[in-house]
């Protein structure tokens, strides 16, 4: 038996940390299997749940996006259907414009056929008296337009009509420069003496004459004719 001595105290032997720490020093599991996996189970299922959450927000998102646009969409078409009644509305209006463009053009075509000869015979009848020479008197002037086929003009031949003079000249070379004159103006074309004759019957000897003359297309008015377009 051992003696302490008074006083001191009995020093106490270390004991080594190595001999705790034994891998094969058992532990204590608290927590039953079962309850561990129902753990486990719910924090899957909150994920789960999470996820579903995230997604139905995601199409949620989706679907608003897509129903906006939508009715942006059903907003412009019914705007575009709305502006294509307007216009459609005004384009009635002038629906007979096309028609009664057509019936000015018939009656311009009819007016141009019917007048598009016209002769203004004051005209000629000037130029008559402006060709005849010294010594020739006109006693008779008639004019006669070709028959032609409506719209249709008179030909090369015939020209824009005939004028038929009928005077006095006092020789028969004075007869022969009329003619000549007459062929000089733009207005008549192809001037020839039909008849003639010496009257001595007066004091002073003369030639009675007979004369015809084409009218050339400067002798129309124009009036009637549509201008062509350059």
């Amino acid at each position: 038996m051992s003696t302490v001595a008074a006083g001191v105290l009995p020093t106490e032997a270390a004991v080594p940390e190595s001999s705790f720490a034994s891998p094969a020093f058992p532990v204590a599991r608290l927590i039953p299997a079962s309850v561990a996996d129902a753990k486990r189970i719910a924090h899957a299922r909150t994920l789960a749940l999470a996820g579903i959450g995230v997604a139905v927000l995601a199409v949620g998102g989706l679907w608003m996006t897509t129903s906006s646009q939508t009715a942006d969409a059903e907003q412009q078409l019914s705007d575009a259907q709305a502006t294509a009644g307007v216009l459609a509305a005004q384009q009635a209006k002038y629906a007979e414009l096309p028609r009664l463009a057509s019936q000015i053009q018939s009656a311009q075509g009819d007016v141009q056929a019917v007048l598009g000869p016209e002769v203004l015979w004051s005209g000629v009848l000037g130029k008559l008296a402006a060709a005849a020479p010294s010594g020739v008197t006109i006693n008779k002037v008639t004019g006669s337009l070709p028959a032609t086929a409506a719209g249709q003009p008179a030909s090369a031949a015939t020209g824009t009509g005939t004028v038929t003079v009928g005077g006095k000249a006092s020789t028969f070379p004075q007869v022969s420069a009329w003619l000549d004159a007459l062929a000089k103006q733009k207005v008549f074309v192809s001037p020839s003496l039909t008849q003639s004759s010496r009257d001595d019957s007066a004091t002073s000897p003369s030639v009675n004459f007979e004369n015809s003359v084409g009218l050339a297309a400067a002798a129309k008015s124009g009036r009637y004719v549509a201008k062509e377009s350059k």
